[in-house]
Formats: C-alpha cells, sequence, structure tokens
C-alpha cells in the first residue's frame, strides 16, 4: 500500500488556511482525513483536523505530525464540506468551525457522558395487572410502567418527560423491583449511520396543532419564510420542530437544526 508523504491540517485559529504537516512513518497507517492531530505550531503544541493527505508541499521545510489523536475518523467529509463552507461565508478559520462540530466532551478530553436507563424487570402479565392496582394511588407510578411496556428500555430523563412524572416516581418503581435501572454511555460521535425511530407518536395541543398546520402551510408554498415560534420552557416547542421537519423530508426538502449546548429532547 502507497502512503501519503503530507498531512492538509486546519488549526483552530482565525486563519482560513491548511497547513502541510510531514506523516512520520510510524503514523503512515494511522492518519486519515476527518481524524485530530496533534501538531507543532511556532512555539507551542496543538491541536488540529486532517483534511487531506497529499504526495506534495508548496512549504520548503515541513514538521512532523507529533501524534494522531483519534483510532477512526471523528469527521466524515460531508462535515468538512459544511464547516469549510461556514468559514468561508462567515469569515472564520476552517478549523474554528470544526471545533462547532465536536461534542464538549471530545474537545475537552472529558470521559463520555452516561446516563440512566429504565428497563421493565417483570412480565408484561405482571406488568399489566401492577398497573391496574397503582393507577388509583399512583398514576404516575402507573404512566410511567405504560410507556416502558412495549418497548426495551428508555432513557430515565425522556422517561420522566413522555410520562410527565418525576425522576422520583421511576426510582420508587425500581426500589419496587419493577424496573431496573442501568448505566449506559452515551455515543457522542458527532456523525452516525444508526438510524433512529420515534417510540412514540404524540397528538399536538390545539396550540402545537395550529403552529405545525402554519408552517407545513408556508413549506407547501415553496417560498422562503420566517416564522417565530414563542413558548416558555416544556410548553411544547421540540414536537413543533419535529413535526415540521418531517413534514419538510416527506415534501423531498431539506433542514438543518441549529442547536445550542444543552440537550434537545
Amino acid at each position: 500500500m502507497t502512503y501519503k508523504r503530507f498531512a492538509e491540517v486546519v488549526l483552530d485559529i482565525p486563519l482560513n488556511k491548511k497547513f502541510h504537516y510531514r506523516i512520520p512513518p510510524s503514523f503512515e497507517s494511522q492518519i486519515g482525513i476527518g481524524k485530530r492531530v496533534k501538531v507543532p505550531f511556532r512555539s507551542r503544541t496543538i491541536i488540529g483536523y486532517c483534511v487531506g493527505l497529499t504526495d506534495v508541499s508548496d512549504v520548503g521545510t515541513t514538521k512532523d505530525i507529533i501524534q494522531v489523536i483519534d483510532k477512526k475518523p471523528i469527521l466524515s467529509l460531508k462535515m468538512l464540506e459544511v464547516a469549510e463552507w461556514l468559514a468561508d461565508f462567515y469569515f472564520c478559520g476552517w478549523g474554528e468551525a470544526l471545533e462547532t462540530f465536536l461534542p464538549f466532551v471530545v474537545r475537552k478530553g472529558l470521559n463520555a457522558k452516561t446516563i440512566n436507563v429504565a428497563k421493565l424487570s417483570k412480565d408484561e402479565a405482571f406488568i399489566k395487572d401492577t398497573i391496574s392496582t397503582i393507577r388509583r394511588k399512583a398514576p404516575k407510578q402507573a404512566k410511567a410502567l405504560e410507556v416502558l411496556s412495549g418497548i426495551d428500555e428508555m432513557a430515565v430523563q425522556e422517561l420522566a418527560i413522555t410520562s410527565k412524572c418525576k425522576a422520583a416516581s421511576i426510582y420508587s418503581l425500581r426500589d419496587r423491583g419493577l424496573i431496573s435501572l442501568n448505566k449506559r454511555q452515551v455515543d457522542d460521535s458527532v456523525f452516525t449511520s444508526k438510524h433512529y425511530e420515534r417510540t412514540c407518536h404524540l397528538q399536538p395541543t390545539k396550540e402545537q396543532e395550529k403552529a405545525i398546520n402554519l408552517i407545513k402551510k408556508r413549506l407547501r408554498e415553496r417560498k422562503h419564510n420566517t416564522v417565530l415560534l414563542k413558548g416558555v420552557t416544556g410548553s411544547g416547542k421540540t414536537e413543533v420542530y419535529l413535526q415540521a421537519i418531517s413534514e419538510a423530508i416527506a415534501l423531498g426538502l431539506k433542514t438543518i437544526v441549529l442547536v445550542p449546548e444543552i440537550s434537545l429532547t
């Protein structure tokens, strides 16, 4: 197998250009587009992103890559392309744009996030009888059991939201031996081929339905429109987003979801 001699690397600096670094023989089989690399830059060592490989460099003297950080690419070719467009459009560095694509734990080198996942501990018949028994005195717990019935497992936070109950109700179910809670590492990869199906389809409220119908109408008109969705925390804006996205995809359109550094249900 023939390996390339140089890696094209972009850095997290306000400069939209690629830097050439020599690939030492020990890294030839490890280097790859979309991987992070540790490289010398001026008087310091920083982390950059490999965006290309080449046999030719227009730089007189090149420095060596110090380390290939990732075993497999954490950024796809499509994401590199989008980040390059962002850098050109917003006049920032390509590496700066790529920083926004990475989860916080990846950028800061923290341990991967773990969550509690709930799963039924009893058979379906037993759970059905239990729901009937506790429905009057513990309606929230009964609702949580109903939501879990028929599915494999669900994150505690998601179960609490879907069941409209507090986490305490779910932990009570665990204490009664009706469900088990297990730690699960969250997959924070920035690009995944996994396909997720919705586990439940919510019936919109009148206010949600009004907003959804307006957005659908605008989408079908195929005209550029701006819609401001106003609602307090917990009012159900996320469901409006999801149904609007589904409608756009059904119409053969594309969607971009810009998410701040907080969890979106």
